[in-house]
């Protein structure tokens, strides 16, 4: 009955979760592009609400009357919904955090989350991964993309990713059948799983 149950949380924590985490960034992006219809009215209420959900999930990812897991993804929704706010203001021109000028940033706010990494529980930490793992991922593209404007080699680096990002998430699970242990770990692999699957097909068929 254990290996059953155990089983059973591979599959929901750690594939579905992906799929879920994926279908959450389709539908929130979707939205900003059924927003641009309204015009600036569209994306200003887009916004609003994407803060709130935001601003609610995380006031709810605090709340230590509800499981770890329930805690968890909280904080996985509202990190996406935080995250699609700050592309909205990318698409519009407000913010600058996807271009080379954004790695500064990106670099200073993970060394600062590393430091006080111990300090956040485990609904802001899921908050913070979310964010971060789609902040890292843009950068990583968006840079090579840049280097490759002067170096042929980076645009030969952007196609090995592209296509490198398959066998990754193969490991991942890999290791979610043979290594994780704990609902938690498989919702941290879930999030690595979703970033290496979306950028496959991102870069593949979108980009």
């Amino acid at each position: 009955m254990e290996q059953k149950v155990e089983f059973q949380s591979k599959i929901w924590d750690g594939l579905i979760a992906a799929i879920l985490i994926i279908v959450i960034l389709a539908v929130m992006i979707g939205l900003i592009f059924v927003a641009r219809i309204a015009g600036a009215v569209g994306f200003s209420v887009y916004g609003i609400a994407m803060i709130l959900v935001a601003g609610i999930c995380l006031k709810f990812s605090l709340n230590d009357n509800l499981s770890e897991v329930a805690r968890a993804w909280y904080g996985i929704v509202g990190g996406m919904a935080a995250w699609t706010v700050l592309e909205l203001g990318e698409m519009l021109g407000f913010a600058g955090i996807e271009c080379k000028d954004g790695t500064h940033m990106f670099i200073l706010a993970a060394i600062f989350t590393w430091l006080l990494w111990k300090y956040f529980p485990i609904g802001a930490r899921f908050f913070i991964f979310i964010f971060f793992l789609n902040w890292g991922g843009h950068i990583v593209i968006k840079i090579q993309e840049y280097l490759g404007g002067f170096l042929g080699f980076f645009q030969i680096t952007l196609l090995v990713y592209s296509w490198a990002a398959l066998p990754l998430a193969a490991l991942i699970v890999y290791w979610i059948f043979t290594k994780s242990e704990t609902r938690i770990q498989r919702l941290y692999a879930a999030g690595w799983l979703y970033l290496f699957t979306f950028t496959f097909i991102h870069m593949i068929f979108f980009h």
